[in-house]
């Protein structure tokens, strides 16, 4: 019975070097080995298989019939082992694989996707990108069950065992109609839009769960009296007098014809949005894969986004 044997890919070399150069001073020579160490490693394969495998006479070496069958096989496994290599190397290289991200819907308010796949199809064409939207916990859930390479989300705290990269993190600001009193006002506290009506994203969606835990740490009842997940839309209605909403500087700032933008005082609490992949242990605390890391990049390095902040980090 040879099912507990450990044979180790090394003596497997080491046996077709043998083999093919009918010889050990030659397959040594080949194999970059003196030739005792070749003889030694082929002695322990031969045990671990429980058969000899060589005959070894003045003419060289032969196979024996179980070494006859013994080559065939292990040599199918090299060629695939091999093959194996050149798979990974392609991987490891972006010449081939299929790159899976999930985001929320909300992230194309704060990212431009479109630019960032056209720079990462520019420079690893032929990576294969999916994208999957749905909501912050499904995306979490799918990275740690390795159904997604890597996630687009807005971040309140460090989530367990995940790593992450800031992508965006700015301030929160108030959006109000042009000509209101608020819009007159240099900032203005948490305290004072109590009682007032306000549009935001639907609940765990976008910057809404930052803003709800604001309201609540300020003790501050908060009334949305619309839910809108496009955020064009959601500035259009502040506009018209609607509600007002708390969304990050960015997104007013270029839209400052639409509606008016006042900071909040004091530490204004900050957004993020951050790309989230399973653990951290990559080079620099990116992904370990090749092409989530190199992803990553694309959206650290784009001209226009905001520049990488820190590693928000993996504690829970």
């Amino acid at each position: 019975m040879i099912r507990d044997a450990k044979v180790e890919l090394r003596q497997i070399r080491h046996f077709l070097a043998a083999v093919e150069a009918r010889q050990f001073t030659r397959a040594a020579g080949r194999m970059n080995i003196v030739q005792s160490a070749l003889s030694t490693s082929i002695l322990a394969l031969e045990r671990e298989v429980g058969s000899r495998l060589l005959i070894r006479d003045r003419r060289g070496l032969r196979l024996t019939q179980a070494g006859e069958v013994f080559f065939h096989k292990v040599k199918l496994g090299a060629q695939l082992i091999a093959e194996a290599a050149d798979a990974v190397a392609e991987v490891e290289g972006l010449k081939r694989g299929v790159l899976t991200i999930g985001s929320v819907q909300s992230v194309a308010s704060f990212i431009d996707l479109p630019r960032v796949f056209a720079k990462f199809n520019s420079a690893y064409p032929e990576i294969e990108v999916r994208l999957r939207q749905g909501r912050l916990e499904d995306v979490v859930d799918d990275i740690r069950a390795r159904r997604l390479d890597l996630g687009l989300l807005p971040i309140i705290e460090p989530l367990k065992n995940l790593g992450m990269v800031t992508i965006i993190e700015e301030p929160l600001t108030l959006a109000c109609p042009h000509g209101s009193a608020f819009a007159l006002r240099r900032a203005i506290s948490i305290e004072d839009l109590a009682g007032e009506a306000f549009i935001d994203f639907q609940p765990r969606w976008g910057t809404r769960p930052v803003v709800d835990r604001v309201f609540a740490e300020a003790q501050v009842d908060r009334r949305v009296q619309f839910e809108i997940n496009e955020i064009d839309a959601m500035l259009e209605m502040v506009a018209l007098g609607l509600g007002l909403a708390v969304i990050p500087r960015s997104v007013i700032e270029a839209r400052r014809d639409m509606v008016a933008m006042v900071p909040l005082q004091g530490r204004a609490p900050s957004w993020r949005m951050a790309a989230v992949f399973l653990d951290g242990e990559g080079p620099d605390d990116r992904p370990v894969d090749a092409a989530p890391r190199a992803f990553v990049d694309a959206l650290c390095d784009l001209d226009g986004l905001p520049p990488l902040d820190s590693d928000i980090g993996s504690e829970a």
